[in-house]
């Protein structure tokens, strides 16, 4: 019996590890992630400046969720989690939409409307 505990001892530390080293490498995966995203330049306009900053949302949300995920304790709380992260992310996409709707719309507006005539030679 003590040969059994101690065996199941020495699995749950090494599991254990195991989470703690990918959870590690999920960090350093999502910093990488967002630092590449901020340093992209963005263009200027107000349409790429929000899709930029909706992607930056995106990571966070999806880092939060796998740290949440890591540390669930049964099938039932993933799930839950699962469920959470699905709803607010289908509630943010929509969000996204509207604002990028929203971006395309004035950067439409200011610009010409149909082709430019064309100079004809002066003779």
């Amino acid at each position: 019996m003590a040969n059994e505990n101690d065996l199941n001892a020495r699995l749950q530390q090494g599991s254990e590890q195991v989470r703690e080293q990918i959870r590690g490498a999920i960090d350093s995966y999502f910093g990488f992630l967002s630092q590449s995203v901020a340093s992209m330049p963005s263009g200027g306009s107000e349409f790429t400046d929000k899709m930029k900053t909706f992607a930056e949302k995106n990571i966070a949300a999806t880092h939060r969720f796998l740290t949440e995920v890591s540390q669930a304790k049964d099938f039932a709380e993933l799930m839950s989690l699962q469920n959470e992260f699905m709803q607010a992310q289908f509630k943010e996409f929509s969000g996204h939409l509207q604002g990028l709707g929203e971006a395309y719309a004035k950067s439409a507006g200011g610009a010409p409307k149909g082709p430019r005539p064309v100079d004809t030679p002066r003779e």
